[in-house]
């Protein structure tokens, strides 16, 4: 697979400004030639005016005043100092009866009148030519005024170059500044940078300072800020899954380990191999049950437990799991009651095991002759209460918010046997947050209960004073 080539900010907005810079000249410039072409046109139509005025009242002059200089004579005067500036005069028939010194535009120019025109004469000149008609005693004459464009072409030829060269050095100014600018500008992002890359495990609590960062970079920094906090607790959540695992799974493997060790060390009976054998499946099975719970934490965790979605009755779950536990029941003369009816949309096995958790722990943890007690309840339209409470040791607040922590034990008696891993309650919250719910428990005065709430399917009709009681 080929790389793509990665693109330079820097480089990018250098470019950029210094495009959008000379774009900006290239419009003033060419916006300003033709400004500028019109001023020079505008001062040569002005001056021939004032010229073509002049030489009208010279015939003018001559028809009033019959001892007044010659006409031509005047002409001269006229053109006189006014290098650029051409005139000739042509009779009735065509025939130039006039020119001035400086005339150069060919024969035939009034065989087809234009008012106004551009020629060009032999030396490659260009004339800009006005024709203007007098009344004479002799008849109507046409007189032809031009003026050279060569100084101006001239002007705007240098001045078109100028602006080429001005354009030019302008863009490469543009273009350093713009690199410099930008590369001031990135400042800040070379320095997250700089500071993201000394982040390890080491120092994964490690927050980037957003007091000297601009405001158009505190969405980066915030973003990287949380995505390192989701770091640091996917972190500490893998290292004490390890921990986790190590502690519960050291125990039976050392007593696996001791127990064979001893057996080899001399010759057993096949009653007694049979009972070992008999004891190290128990333990494999313990151990067994601890991964299955870890792995189902772990998938938990990191939300890769996808329930499936149907409908159930809290009800009937937990009717099950009661009769799962009828013999316990009756062995510690525990009075249970059921009452009450609701529906949620979520795994069923998934639920009935996260019911199972908390009547285990309840039937566990009750005195003998105690009282347990399980209310299903629809609280709103949408959402449904599962509680069960029973008699017992009151836990201590410090150990209720530490109680849906993974291998957490409230302060077991001495001489309490412990049969679960620590994982139940766990579990238990695990599948309430896979399906949107939530959990909590509160202890006092020798009551302890907990509450979960799911979403539910809809309004369920709930039986007036339903209540199903298993006897002693």
């Amino acid at each position: 697979m080929i790389a793509r080539r990665r693109v330079s900010i820097t480089l990018t907005l250098t470019l950029l400004f210094a495009l959008v810079s000379s774009s900006v000249l290239f419009i003033i410039g060419f916006t300003l030639s033709p400004l500028v072409e019109r001023h020079f046109e505008s001062l040569d139509n002005a001056r021939l005016n004032g010229v073509g005025r002049a030489v009208s009242f010279v015939f003018q002059s001559e028809t009033s005043q019959p001892h007044s200089p010659s006409w031509s004579g005047r002409l001269n005067e006229i053109v006189m100092g006014q290098n650029d500036i051409a005139l000739a005069v042509f009779d009735a028939k065509g025939h130039r009866i006039y020119a001035s010194q400086d005339w150069r535009l060919p024969e035939g120019l009034t065989q087809s009148p234009a008012p106004m025109s551009t020629l060009s004469d032999a030396s490659g000149h260009t004339w800009h030519t006005r024709l203007i008609t007098l009344q004479t005693p002799q008849g109507v004459q046409t007189a032809i005024l031009a003026v050279n464009l060569s100084a101006h072409q001239h002007f705007m030829t240098s001045f078109k170059l100028a602006l080429w060269v001005v354009i030019g050095i302008a863009a490469l100014v543009s273009g350093m500044l713009g690199w410099w600018v930008t590369h001031r500008g990135l400042a800040p992002l070379r320095d997250i940078r700089r500071k993201t890359a000394r982040i390890n495990v080491g120092n994964l609590n490690y927050r980037l300072p957003d007091s000297d960062i601009p405001k158009e970079l505190a969405g980066v920094v915030d973003a990287l800020n949380v995505m390192l906090a989701r770091l640091e607790n996917a972190f500490q959540r893998l290292s004490d899954f390890s921990a986790d695992i190590a502690h519960e799974l050291r125990t039976p493997v050392n007593s696996l380990l001791t127990q064979n060790q001893v057996m080899l060390t001399k010759a057993r009976s096949l009653e007694v191999y049979q009972d070992v054998l008999a004891g190290n499946v128990e333990e494999l099975e313990h151990m067994s049950r601890i991964i299955s719970d870890m792995l189902f934490l772990a998938k938990a965790n990191n939300d890769m437990v996808i329930p499936n979605r149907e409908p159930v009755s809290l009800h009937v779950e937990a009717r099950q799991v009661l009769d799962f536990y009828d013999a316990l029941i009756e062995e510690s003369m525990l009075n249970v009651t059921l009452e009450g009816q609701a529906q949620v949309l979520g795994d069923r096995l998934m639920l009935r095991r996260a019911i199972g958790n908390l009547v285990s722990n309840a039937v566990r943890h009750t005195d003998p002759g105690g009282t347990i007690t399980i209310c299903v309840s629809q609280v709103a339209d949408d959402i449904s209460r599962f509680s069960i409470s029973n008699t017992g040791t009151t836990i201590a607040p410090e150990h209720l918010a530490r109680l849906f922590d993974r291998f957490y034990r409230a302060e077991p008696k001495k001489s309490e046997v412990q049969d679960g891993a620590g994982l139940g309650l766990a579990i238990t919250k695990s599948i309430l947050q896979a399906h949107q719910g939530d959990i909590q428990v509160r202890s006092g005065d020798g009551v302890t209960a907990f509450e979960f709430w799911l979403p539910s399917v809809g309004s369920v009709l709930i039986p007036e004073s339903e209540k199903v009681s298993m006897p002693r």
